[in-house]
C-alpha cells in the first residue's frame, strides 16, 4: 500500500505497475481526475473523477495517471495485486532509451522547433494530440496546459 500526497493542481505523472493492478481512493482533498489506457488497440482513454472517498481500479501494466486539478491538497491510498508492483515511469522511461530507436518510434524531424510542430503532429498518427508536449521554446507551459485543458477537462485559468 502507498500513500500519495498531492500539491494543489499537482500529476502523478503517466506510469505502469508491471506487476499489480491499483486500487486507488481519494482520502482528503475535494476530487481527484484520473485516466488510463490498456494497450495498442484499446486506446480509448478511461477516465473519471473521484470525489472524497470514492475508488479508482488501474489494471496491472496500465497507463494511468492522477491529477489533483484543485487549488488545495490533496491525498490518495493505493492498494496493490502484488507487494512488489514495481513503478516505470513512461516519459522518463521512454525517453532514456536510444535517441535512435525514440527518434525512429516517433518520427522527430532533425530539429523541432515552433516553425514545424504543427506539421510533426499531423504526421504522427493521432496519438500525438494524446500526449503533452512538454517544450516549445516559444511558450514552454502553455502546450501542456492545453493539453490537460483539452483531455481532462481543467481550465488553467481557474488556478493562477
Amino acid at each position: 500500500m502507498s500513500a500519495g500526497f498531492m500539491n494543489p493542481c499537482g500529476m502523478n505523472k503517466p506510469h505502469i505497475h508491471p506487476r499489480a493492478t491499483e486500487f486507488l481512493t481519494l482520502a482528503s482533498g475535494t476530487s481527484l481526475k484520473t485516466g488510463f489506457i490498456l494497450e495498442n488497440g484499446l486506446t480509448e482513454q478511461q477516465s473519471t473523477t473521484l470525489s472524497l472517498f470514492q475508488g479508482a481500479i488501474f489494471p496491472q501494466g496500465s497507463i494511468h495517471y492522477e491529477f489533483n486539478d484543485n487549488c488545495e491538497p490533496a491525498v490518495f491510498l493505493a492498494a496493490f495485486s502484488n507487494e512488489d508492483p514495481g513503478l516505470s515511469t513512461i516519459g522518463k522511461n521512454f525517453f532514456g532509451l536510444n535517441p535512435d530507436v525514440v527518434d525512429a518510434d516517433l518520427g522527430f524531424p532533425d530539429v523541432l522547433d515552433g516553425t514545424n510542430l504543427r506539421e510533426f503532429e499531423k504526421s504522427y498518427n493521432d496519438g500525438l494530440d494524446r500526449m503533452p508536449l512538454l517544450a516549445v521554446p516559444s511558450a514552454p507551459y502553455l502546450p501542456i496546459r492545453k493539453t490537460l485543458s483539452r483531455r481532462i477537462g481543467w481550465d488553467p485559468s481557474d488556478h493562477e
